[in-house]
């Protein structure tokens, strides 16, 4: 089973996508997707940029309504998937502890993130803004990751 992908989303990663593989030399002309970054039964990143794993938000990760990119909130699953993702890409001891029922996860890739980019902020978006958001441009340090935000908040909802 896979959650449905809306037509927002599906745009989206294909706007990304697009970018992502107009900036690589090496990119095979064929290709019309990057690749994303596998976790195994785990789930997937959407894309990778200078080491940073993406996750590409469409409509079906918020609560609505809908106000602006600013005011959207995450479901309980998505804030769990950014939690289970930043652990199993980032911590050796996680991968060891999975390895014990899953041994292909101590080949998984050791990668920052995830930073999160939902469609409204990327439509809203210029050339310029989009490619900060990627990280494609210097001093993208402080981008659009909401990973602490969602630990915090998980962390409060799992103590009641």
């Amino acid at each position: 089973w896979s959650r449905p992908v809306t037509q927002p989303t599906r745009l989206l990663r294909a706007e990304v996508s697009e970018l992502l593989l107009a900036e690589d030399p090496m990119a095979p002309m064929e290709s019309s997707t990057v690749p994303s970054v596998s976790l195994g039964p785990a789930g997937q990143a959407d894309a990778e940029v200078h080491g940073t794993v993406l996750l590409l938000d469409g409509p079906e990760a918020f609560f609505r309504p809908f106000r602006g990119p600013k005011d959207l909130q995450y479901t309980p699953q998505e804030k769990q998937r950014a939690w289970l993702m930043h652990r199993l890409l980032s911590s050796d001891a996680v991968r060891h502890s999975v390895a014990d029922f899953y041994p292909a996860a101590l080949d998984w890739p050791k990668k920052r993130g995830p930073r999160r980019i939902n469609w409204q902020e990327w439509g809203q978006a210029g050339p310029s803004e989009r490619r900060r958001l990627l990280g494609l441009e210097t001093g993208t340090a402080a981008v659009h990751s909401q990973f602490p935000q969602m630990q915090a908040e998980a962390a409060v909802g799992s103590v009641g």
